[in-house]
This record gives structure tokens, sequence and C-alpha cells, in this order.
């Protein structure tokens, strides 16, 4: 009765999920069939909606699960210890059957009987080339786990994935894939090395224990009365939803078989998906063609313009940034200085674009929001358009993401709206005189951030010319403050959020953001709320022909760095509007 009451009651679930996702996120989401062989692509339905539209809560209470679990943790399969939800092992049955999938990843192996009861399956649902890959980092499998010739086991830590994953060999695997997450190790850097060097349309997550009521240990364990594991779980899961939030859609036949979120894996059953794109987008042919009456207008009006080249140019067609500048009526902007942070190019003509690993995604943001001197205007040029090149190319440039400012506010929680739109952030940098390693010194030193001598009052005076706060300044260490509101004119104005998120980013290193009214930290949660935020109002566009040109009113539109590979050269020029504006 329990379950036939839920299922009942979810139509108007789903129905509100649906409708909200047509008033608020007007992208339209394609998928690729269920059927492996089949290449018709399916327009979005009810079944598949954008990943960050569902709150993450769930018909199945605390109670529920107690009594779930206590057949859970007896369930065996083949005499091996199974440890798998019943409700999981339907929908398991379910991808099985309907996605057919050549490689299945089992992270989390423990005794091997979620694996073996995935290998059997597929053989009984007529799967015939198809293997189980399954890793953990001791081997305790059961004997028909061991003998099973369809399963693959691989010893080794999801903390070193480059070894335990080396892209090369993820390569070599068939698809489609199935990856079942029940490891609950580096889950969301192991999610980003799957993503990158992997993941196909029609492939899919399935995040185990995500759900927010369930227990925090096993059966019979003080900490089974506890909740919070997949809390924690889940936000693992979230900054990956947030920066991919096009590239995947929630299954809501999976998730809500046996009511809303009715699983352990609530919000994490994802399919991958190839996005449209819905940025402004404007053809020419040649640069001098262009109005610039009809560019401002269009910039005006959606705050952002993509410039496409009708026909293949060769680099030397790439505009210069006096083209550029000129094309727009704009001042260029010294607003880095021609500091080695981001260093200008041979000709002199732009900024060059600096390198990011595959695996660290950019937050959405506004530059230099942090200064006085944020331009008005950031120009990318398209030098070398992406290639479609083998998965285990390293440290790559990402596809430059678009965020509409405007609507990210109105999709943020209203508590941290509110304490956004009243209350200042404080932005604490520190640099330092010098720096062991070299390669640090134009993030780390005020030499290379500021272009300035090794004098600290020379680089103190630099930074009250910039309109800076200098708190401490001593022989060897520089500290400064920028106290600004988030919230401008209506519009979410984030700054670069990546250390929340990325764990080896140097940000930590060198500056901390803290609430003006009381100093307190900035929290990596509301950190993540504005990361949704900004992914829910994301819009899409691709790389695709050399002299491309993205023109960002950095007041209205966010941009940011996804996961991606391939090799790229995209420069930047920044430029300010006059006091006096032409139009």
């Amino acid at each position: 009765f329990f379950f036939e009451t839920q299922v009942m009651e979810q139509p108007q679930k789903k129905a509100r999920t649906i409708d909200y996702h047509q008033q608020v996120n007007s992208h339209e989401y394609y998928t690729q069939g269920m059927k492996a062989s089949g290449d018709q692509v399916v327009k979005s339905s009810d079944r598949f909606v954008p990943v960050l539209s569902r709150p993450h809560d769930s018909v199945l209470t605390k109670a529920d699960f107690a009594k779930i679990s206590t057949g859970k943790y007896k369930t065996t399969w083949k005499g091996c210890t199974l440890m798998k939800s019943p409700l999981d092992l339907v929908l398991y049955a379910r991808i099985l059957e309907e996605l057919r999938p050549r490689t299945i990843f089992d992270f989390g192996t423990c005794f091997g009987g979620s694996s073996l009861w995935l290998a059997d399956q597929a053989e009984a649902l007529g799967l015939k080339d198809f293997k189980v890959v399954t890793f953990d980092r001791e081997d305790m499998r059961s004997k028909p786990t061991r003998e099973h010739p369809r399963i693959e086991f691989v010893l080794g830590d999801l903390f070193q994935l480059n070894e335990c994953l080396p892209p090369k060999w993820l390569a070599s695997l068939p698809h489609p894939w199935l990856l079942i997450e029940d490891a609950h190790a580096n889950v969301y850097p192991l999610l980003c090395h799957l993503h990158v060097f992997g993941m196909q349309p029609g492939d899919y997550f399935f995040v185990d224990d995500t759900h927010p009521s369930l227990p925090n240990g096993f059966l019979g364990t003080e900490d089974f009365d506890k909740t919070g594991f997949g809390i924690e779980k889940y936000q693992e899961v979230r900054p990956f939803l947030a920066l991919a939030s096009l590239e995947y859609v929630l299954d809501t036949d999976l998730l809500d078989m046996f009511g809303f979120n009715g699983t352990q894996a609530a919000n994490g059953i994802l399919k991958r998906v190839t996005p449209t794109e819905t940025a402004n987008i404007l053809f020419y042919r040649q640069w001098s063609d262009l109005c610039r009456a009809d560019l401002m207008q269009s910039l005006a009006e959606f705050g952002h313009l993509v410039l496409r080249p009708e026909f293949n140019l060769d680099k030397s067609s790439a505009p210069s940034l006096e083209q550029v500048i000129n094309k727009l009526g704009l001042v260029a902007s010294d607003c880095y200085k021609g500091t080695k942070l981001h260093p200008m190019d041979a000709e002199g003509r732009c900024h060059i674009s600096t390198s990011y690993d595959p695996l660290q995604a950019v937050p959405p943001h506004h530059e230099l929001t942090y200064a006085k001197n944020s331009p008005d205007v950031i120009v990318f040029i398209c030098i070398t358009p992406p290639e479609d090149l083998p998965s285990n190319v390293p440290n790559t440039r990402g596809e430059t993401t678009l965020c509409d400012s405007k609507m990210a506010l109105t999709l943020l929680d209203p508590k941290v709206r509110q304490r956004l739109e009243k209350e200042p952030v404080i932005y604490r940098s520190t640099l330092k005189s010098a720096v062991k390693n070299p390669d640090l010194a134009p993030i780390m030193t005020w030499q290379g951030r500021l272009n300035v001598g090794d004098s600290v009052e020379e680089a103190s005076a630099e930074l009250v010319r910039r309109g800076y706060t200098v708190v401490h300044q001593s022989a060897d260490e520089l500290v400064y403050d920028y106290s600004s509101l988030l919230v401008k004119e209506d519009r979410l104005i984030a700054p670069d959020l990546s250390h929340f998120i990325n764990k080896d980013t140097l940000a930590p290193k060198t500056y901390k953001l803290m609430w003006e009214n009381d100093a307190s930290a900035f929290a990596k949660d509301t950190a993540i709320e504005i990361i949704e935020a900004y992914g829910r109002s994301r819009l899409h566009f691709r790389w695709s022909k050399c002299a491309e040109v993205l023109i960002i009113d950095n007041r209205k539109v966010a941009h940011g760095t996804s996961y991606s590979v391939g090799t790229w050269d995209i420069r930047a020029v920044f430029g300010n509007f006059p006091e006096e504006p032409a139009i």
C-alpha cells in the first residue's frame, strides 16, 4: 500500500518538475535512444529532465530505509554477500535490458556479489559481447566472482586515477557504458575523469548512496540510526552536475519507478547527452563586413555574441586586438597590465588563455569582480579550434561556458540570495616577495601579479592605486582586501570559485573569501549554490572554427571553462565602454 500510494502521487511531482524546466530553462534537450543499436535521436520528454531541475528529496524516509536495510545486508547471490537494495536491483535489471551495455563498471568490489549478479543478469538477458570491470584497493572476492569469465578485477586506488583508470585503456573499452559508483572514494574527481576520458552520449552513471535519508552505517551499528552520509555523497556530485549541466540528464523513469527518488541513488542516475547550441550566434564572411551598430545592439540584447565565419579561415584571418576593439568602439583595458599571469602573445595582440587540466573545470564567473578595474567586455578569439583527438590528450583547454547572470540570481536559494544582496564579501589576497617554485611566481608574488619591482612599498602603493585596502605588509608578505556585493543590478556577479571544488588549486594559498560583517568564512555550500545557479542558466556553444569570436558583456554573462580534451588556442582581449557610449 505504501508504494502504491507514492506511485499515485508521482505524476504531480513530475509535472511540477517539467513545468519548472519549461519556464526557467528553455534549452532543448536531446538524447539518443536507449537501445544501443538505435541511431534515432529522441527529443526530451518527461523521462529525461535537466540534472539540476529536481529537489534532492524522496518519498523514502529514514524509517523506510531501516526496513529495507534489514534485508539488504542479508541478501546474497550464489553464496556471496550482495549488499544492494532490492529496489535498486530492479533498476539495474531495467538498465541492463534497455541499454544493453558492453562495458559495466562496478566501483567498490568488496566480496564481488554485485559484480557477479550484474554479470549473471546480463547473460540471462542475452548480452553476449560484454564484460564487468570491478575495482577495489583490496582483493576480497569470493570464488564464484574470481572464476566468472565475464568479470575483470582491477586492484587499484581511486585516488590515483591515472594509474587505476588509464585514459588509453578507457578508450579501448566498448560502449555503451554503465558506470555504477559504489566505492565512495574520490567521487568528484572520479566523475570528472570518466566524463573527460570516456563517457559518450547514451552512457549512464548510476551514483549510488546519494539519498538524503540514508543511514550512516551498517545494520546493527550505532551509526545506522544516524543520517548524513547520503547528503555528503551528493555534495561530491553537485559540483559535477553544475559544471556539466547540459551534458547529462536525469532518467526519471528509473529514479521514480518506486515513487519520487525511490532509490538509494536519489538524483544520481545520469545519462550522457549531446547538448544543442543555444548561444547567440551570428555568421560572417569577412571581418570588415560586420556592422558595429548591429553588433552592439545584439550584445546589449543578449549579453553575449558569437561571431562564426561562414567558411574555414586560416590563422592569419583571426582579427587583431585593434580590429576587435575598434569594431566595438571600446577603450582597451589594462586590467592585467601585461602581468606574467596573463601574458600577451608574441605580436602583442591579446592575452594568451592559460591551459587548464581537463579535469579542473573553471566555474562560471565575472572577470576581476574582486577589483575596481573589472573590464566591461571580454573578447575571446579562436586561433586554433578544438580537434576531435583521442581522449588521452593531457592538459587541454576546455570549452568556454556562458551563463546568464540575471537568470542565475532568480535561481538562487532565497536565503542565500538575501544575504548576497545585503552583505558585501571581502576578497583577501596574499602575495609573497618570492616563492621556491618559479612557475608559481606569476600567481603568488607581487612582482608577477602586479608587474612591479621587489619593493613591498612599491607593491603596496600600486595596490592602493588600484583601489585595494592593504591590511598587512612586511618584507616578504603583502595582504590586501577588496569588498564588494555579489549582487548588482539584479544580477549575480560572482568571482572564480574554483578552490571550493578543485582540491589541488593554488587559490587557497593566494586568496580567500569572507563575509564583511563578521569576517566568517564563505562556506563551500554557498559556493556550490552559486555554481549550481549558474549551471541552471547556462547557454551552450562549441568552438568550431579559426577566427571565431566570442564577445561577452562582463556584467550580464558569466564565463568559465568546462571539462574537455583536445588541442586549443584561444586568446582573450579586454575592453571598457567609453564614458559616453556612442550607442
